[in-house]
């Protein structure tokens, strides 16, 4: 007895169009790293530096402590 009956057009259906999302997801990343890859730099160091100056604030923190 098998617990799930898909019909298996239908099963294949919906594989079909999440595959196609995430597609689109993968190229559209693809294409802005591509195409603004200045911005996402920026965008990287700036995450990076934050981190880092939360890490540095938190060791002088515990030095203190």
């Amino acid at each position: 007895m098998k617990l799930f009956k898909f019909n298996r057009i239908k099963a294949l259906s919906i594989i079909l169009f999440i595959e196609t999302i995430l597609l689109f997801l993968v190229l559209t990343i693809c294409y802005n790293l591509y195409f603004h890859y200045t911005n996402t730099k920026k965008m990287i160091n700036k995450t990076i530096d934050c981190y880092q100056y939360f890490y540095n604030g938190f060791i002088d923190l515990a030095r203190i402590v």
